[in-house]
C-alpha cells in the first residue's frame, strides 16, 4: 500500500504503452497491476477489444466510454495513455466529471 492506502486506477488508452495490444508488465496496465496499493479499477479505450484485452490479462472492467467508465468505477486517479493530440480533450473530460 501506498500511505497505508490502496488506490483505484482508470487508464484511458489501451494502445501498446496502456497495455492493449501486448501482454507487458512495462505497459501502464502491467505497472499498476505490480504496484502494490494500485488496483486497476477500470480500462477505457474507443476500440472495445483493447480494453477487454487489459482487462482478461490484469483486472478490472472494460469500457469504451469515458464519461461511463469514471461513473461506475470511481477512480482514485487517471492514466491518459492516449496519443498526444487527445490528452487536453481526455484531461478536460476527467476534470469536470463528478468521479
Amino acid at each position: 500500500m501506498i500511505d497505508g492506502r490502496k488506490y483505484r486506477t482508470l487508464i484511458v488508452g489501451c494502445g501498446i504503452a496502456g497495455g492493449g495490444v501486448v501482454h507487458s508488465d512495462h505497459s501502464h496496465a502491467g505497472l499498476v497491476a505490480r504496484t502494490e496499493g494500485l488496483t486497476l479499477v477500470a480500462a477505457v479505450d474507443k476500440v472495445q477489444s483493447r480494453a477487454d484485452r487489459v482487462v482478461e490479462w490484469f483486472e478490472g472492467n472494460a469500457y469504451s466510454d469515458l464519461s461511463t467508465a469514471l461513473a461506475q468505477s470511481r477512480p482514485s486517479f487517471v492514466i491518459v495513455s492516449t496519443p498526444d493530440h487527445s490528452h487536453f480533450s481526455v484531461v478536460s473530460e476527467v476534470l469536470k466529471s463528478s468521479f
